[in-house]
């Protein structure tokens, strides 16, 4: 297992939490590192908005052995009137999850998202042919993707 990112802070505390045989921390831009490695799991959680979109997406299916799996959970921003609506529909819900879970400091640096929930949607359709999409709370989604197999 290979976990990447820019943060060594973020990579010294992976270490430290979880260390062991078969597993390898790099430190870098995900755009940058692992060339010519391919995975048969890659998986993306709340970073596809710090990088460019598109350049993201097919970084990560290059990443993406073929017949293995893509999973990305990110953000986007509500950009239209249902966006604002259902973001809205969802305030108690989320209000009620962190009375009871309690808010959580990771440490990592915070970005907010650049584009819609369009954007990302139509990006990944794009770049994922066959990509399976969905919309969460606090302004998540979810990318789930299947490499064709050569």
């Amino acid at each position: 297992m290979t976990g990447v990112d820019v943060d060594a802070d973020q990579v010294a505390l992976a270490r430290e939490r979880a260390d062991g045989d078969g597993l390898r921390y790099v430190v870098g831009d995900v755009l940058d590192v692992l060339d010519g490695e391919r995975f048969d799991l890659v998986t993306c959680v709340a970073t596809l908005h710090h990088l460019d979109l598109h350049a993201g997406l097919r970084r990560l299916a290059d990443l993406t052995a073929p017949g293995g799996h893509l999973v990305v959970v990110g953000l986007a921003g509500g950009r239209t009137p249902v966006d604002a609506a259902l973001s809205l529909a969802a305030v108690p819900v989320a209000a009620v999850v962190d009375r009871t879970r309690g808010m959580w400091d990771h440490g990592s640096p915070v970005a907010d998202p650049r584009e819609g929930y369009g954007e990302v949607r139509a990006a990944a359709r794009d770049a994922l042919p066959g990509v399976r999409w969905r919309r969460h709370l606090y302004w998540r989604y979810s990318l789930t993707w299947q490499a064709p197999s050569d």
